[in-house]
């Protein structure tokens, strides 16, 4: 990966392909970028919460393959990093020590172009800390909303 490339162009093309795979299976709905989200370790721990997560996405409306591809293309496109800068509300940046599809990358770059930021990596996640380590993030998330509350 080039360390040099723009904030959030992420090398969605990979997933864009995927996606184009799950307009074939109807079946997967959205789930099937589940892989990129969760460890393995978190199917093999917890398989019913993996299902009971799969059955939440299935409920919602399918998104349309070429509306993915779209979504896709736009957030390759789409590049942040000019505006770091300009955030200056107390910032929390966090990702999953496994992310494969943001990665953690570009966690220290954000970190250090946004005033104010502190960065947590989650050690044992993947894309979706918010669900695989839900207190932890939880507890995180409420200790810093606690510090930088007015």
């Amino acid at each position: 990966m080039d360390q040099n490339r723009p904030l959030c162009q992420n090398g969605g093309r990979r997933l864009a392909g995927h996606g184009q795979r799950l307009g074939e299976r109807k079946r997967d709905g959205n789930t099937g970028i589940f892989p990129w989200c969760f460890t393995p370790e978190l199917y093999v721990a917890k398989p019913d919460y993996i299902q009971s997560l799969a059955a939440f996405v299935r409920g919602r409306p399918a998104q349309p393959v070429d509306a993915f591809m779209r979504q896709s293309d736009a957030v390759i496109a789409h590049d942040v990093e000019p505006h770091l800068g300009k955030i200056t509300a107390p910032t929390q940046v966090t990702c999953g020590r496994y992310d494969m599809l943001t990665g953690n990358r570009f966690a220290e770059r954000m970190k250090a172009k946004i005033r104010r930021a502190e960065l947590i990596v989650f050690e044992g996640c993947a894309h979706a800390p918010i669900y695989e380590k839900v207190d932890e993030f939880n507890q995180r998330t409420i200790e810093f909303l606690k510090q930088h509350s007015g």
